[in-house]
């Protein structure tokens, strides 16, 4: 989900619980529907949210770190991560928002060292694709 699911700080018809009718409309796989894993055919796919809390001390940080180290590369090797906001873009008006800067600075080394092969992310309404 993103910046647009959270629905707390919109006005009427909005909720005071974050991401509400996404969770009441939307059946994703795993325990928790706000970040999960699947695999599909020869790729494992991490799903990420960037709009709440991702820390080292958070259970989206926990889940990743533990989902990441149980890929078995021999059945999908392929890792595919995605979240909303870029960690990474130049379009001036979303650059360096907390949600891209501070999830990249608490998970960026956790994707290097899991050798994340692919990121996809939204929210900028610009193309933009990077290659290290």
């Amino acid at each position: 989900p993103g910046n647009h699911e959270i629905e707390a700080d919109h006005p009427r018809p909005g909720t005071a619980t974050p991401f509400l009718a996404y969770t009441a409309r939307l059946r994703m796989p795993g325990a928790n529907p706000l970040f999960y894993s699947y695999n599909y055919g020869p790729v494992h796919f991490l799903m990420l949210n960037n709009y709440m809390p991702y820390d080292e001390a958070s259970p989206q940080y926990a889940f990743a770190a533990a989902d990441l180290a149980a890929v078995d590369r021999a059945v999908t090797p392929w890792l595919l991560a995605a979240f909303h906001a870029p960690w990474y873009n130049s379009n001036w008006h979303n650059h360096n928002e907390m949600e891209e800067v501070g999830m990249r600075e608490a998970m960026e080394d956790l994707f290097h060292r899991h050798q994340v092969d692919l990121v996809f992310s939204g929210h900028v309404h610009n193309y933009e694709r990077m290659h290290p």
